[in-house]
C-alpha cells in the first residue's frame, strides 16, 4: 500500500495478490466517504487485484464509491471478468460529465468491449451523451444479458416527467417504441434467399400520409351478392368514417360494385356471379384528424398534458379550432366533408 504520491501520479494505490481487495473502504456516515481520492491531473484512487475486486466501497446511507478528476475520468475500471462492481437501492453507477460542449464526445459513463477498441473522443457522437458503448464490428458497445429489457432509451420533458422511450430487446421485438416511431430512410424487412447464398430478399414497408388499415381477401359472388364480414381486430382500431373498397373480378367480366360497407360487414354486388378478390381500407381510429374528434384515451396523462400545452387540444379534449385554423387543418377537413357530402351513397 502507498498513502502519498503513488505510482504514475496515482493518490492512493493498492495491490492484493490474493482473495482480498487491493483497496477497501466503509463509511457508515451521511456524507461520509469508504474511500476517497483527489488528484488534479491523474487518477483519484487506483485499486487493482488479480482475483477479486480492484476497488470497493460501501456506504450505509451514501455513494458507495465517489470519484472526481478535473482532467480525466472520474472513475476507470478493467478487469478479466467485472471492470466494477456495484450495487445500490437507487442506482447501480451513475455517472456524469461536467462538460456541456457539443464539439467534441463526453459521456458520464463510457464502456467498450475487451477487443482493443479505445476511444479517440474523434467527435463521433458531436455531443455529449449519459451512456457510450461502443465496440468493435459484431461487438455490442451496450447490452444486457438477463431481464423483460434489453437497453432502454428514454428522454426526460423534466427531472421527473417521462417523455417518449424505446427498447432494444422486449419481449419477441428487436426494437419496441412507447409512442410514435420515426425515420429519415426506409423500413425494411430482410430474409435469406431460398436456394442463393449470395443474395437476401429485402421488401420496404409502404409509406403513406396517414396511419391506415386494411384488411383483404377473396369471395365469391352468388345470386348477385357476396357478404364479406370485417374482422374484429379491424372493427376495434379503424375510425368507422372514410373506409374504401376495391374490389377485382376474377377468371371473367363482370360489373361489380359495393352496395355498403360499414364496420360490421361489407356487401359486394356484381353480375354475373364471379369470384372476387378484396381490399379494405381504414384510418386508425386514434390518430384520425377532424374538428369533432377528441383527445385519445389510450394516450398517456404526459402526452394528454403536452396536447393541451401545444393547443392541439383543449382541456376538454376537444380539437383546439383556433389552432386548426391557424396551421390549415380546418380547411382540409372542410374539403374532406364536401367531399363526403357529394359522394353518392
Amino acid at each position: 500500500m502507498n498513502l502519498g504520491t503513488g505510482p504514475f501520479g496515482i493518490g492512493v494505490w493498492g495491490s492484493h495478490a490474493g482473495g482480498g481487495w487491493g483497496v477497501y473502504g466503509e463509511a457508515n456516515a451521511s456524507g461520509g466517504f469508504g474511500v476517497y481520492g483527489n488528484n488534479s491531473s491523474g487518477i483519484g484512487v487506483y485499486g487493482t487485484s488479480t482475483s477479486n475486486v480492484g476497488t470497493k466501497g460501501k456506504s450505509s446511507t451514501y455513494n458507495g464509491v465517489w470519484a472526481e478528476s478535473t482532467s480525466q475520468d472520474g472513475l476507470f475500471a478493467s478487469g478479466g471478468r467485472d471492470g466494477a462492481f456495484m450495487t445500490g437501492a437507487r442506482f447501480g453507477a451513475f455517472g456524469v460529465t461536467s462538460s456541456a460542449s457539443a464539439a467534441v464526445d463526453y459521456a458520464g459513463v463510457v464502456g467498450s468491449d475487451g477487443t482493443g477498441v479505445t476511444y479517440s473522443g474523434g467527435g463521433a457522437l458531436n455531443g455529449v451523451a449519459g451512456v457510450l458503448g461502443y465496440g468493435r464490428s459484431g461487438v455490442a458497445g451496450v447490452t444486457s444479458a438477463a431481464g423483460s429489457w434489453g437497453v432502454i432509451g428514454m428522454k426526460l420533458t423534466n427531472p421527473t416527467t417521462l417523455g417518449p422511450f424505446g427498447v432494444l430487446g422486449y419481449s419477441t421485438y428487436g426494437v419496441y417504441s412507447f409512442g410514435n416511431m420515426g425515420a429519415s430512410g426506409t423500413k425494411p424487412f430482410v430474409e435469406p434467399h431460398p436456394t442463393d447464398p449470395t443474395k437476401v430478399i429485402r421488401y420496404v414497408a409502404l409509406e403513406g400520409p396517414e396511419a391506415g388499415t386494411y384488411f383483404r381477401g377473396k369471395a365469391v359472388v352468388r345470386d348477385g351478392v357476396a357478404t364479406i364480414e370485417v374482422p374484429e381486430s379491424f372493427r376495434i382500431v379503424t375510425d368507422p368514417e372514410g373506409l374504401t373498397v376495391h374490389v377485382t373480378a376474377v377468371g371473367r367480366a363482370s360489373q361489380t360494385w359495393v352496395e355498403s360497407a360499414d364496420l360490421n360487414r361489407i356487401v359486394i354486388g356484381a353480375t354475373p356471379d364471379v369470384a372476387i378478390n378484396y381490399i379494405v381500407h381504414g384510418v386508425r381510429k386514434a390518430y384520425k384528424d377532424s374538428a369533432t374528434a377528441t383527445m385519445p384515451a389510450v394516450f398517456s396523462n404526459e402526452a394528454k398534458r403536452r396536447l393541451i400545452a401545444n393547443g392541439t387540444y383543449n382541456p376538454d379534449g376537444t380539437v383546439n379550432m383556433s389552432t386548426a385554423e391557424n396551421l390549415g387543418w380546418a380547411r382540409v377537413w372542410r374539403e374532406q366533408e364536401r367531399v363526403k357530402a357529394e359522394t353518392p351513397k
